[in-house]
């Protein structure tokens, strides 16, 4: 599959983002559009093998992931992200703007 036609699930992923203002639902029908485009329409499988690889391949990402959402909730609930707003805003030189 080459010429213009390999421009075409992008396109059509951006339109739909734009208009739907859901990107996850437009990078599903545009990875289904070239998937339907290059193994017909048995497509399901070839994106579920996609899908596999792409997680296998960034396992050790998601997993470091994880203790790092832990430490940020922990940090969260103790009060930490205010004390570090509080530090920062005293240390700050530009002017703050009213609350509304």
């Amino acid at each position: 599959m080459f010429g213009i036609w390999t421009i075409v699930p992008p396109i059509l992923a951006v339109v739909i983002a734009l208009l739907s203002k859901n990107v996850i639902m437009a990078l599903f029908i545009g990875m289904c559009s070239i998937s339907i485009m290059t193994s017909g329409w048995g497509f399901l499988a070839p994106i579920g093998e996609h899908i596999v690889k792409g997680i296998g391949g960034n396992g050790d990402v998601l997993i470091s992931f994880i203790p790092i959402g832990i430490m940020l909730w922990f940090m969260q609930k103790a009060g930490g992200f205010k004390a570090i707003a509080k530090w920062a805003e005293k240390k700050s030189t530009l002017p703050i703007r009213p609350k509304a």
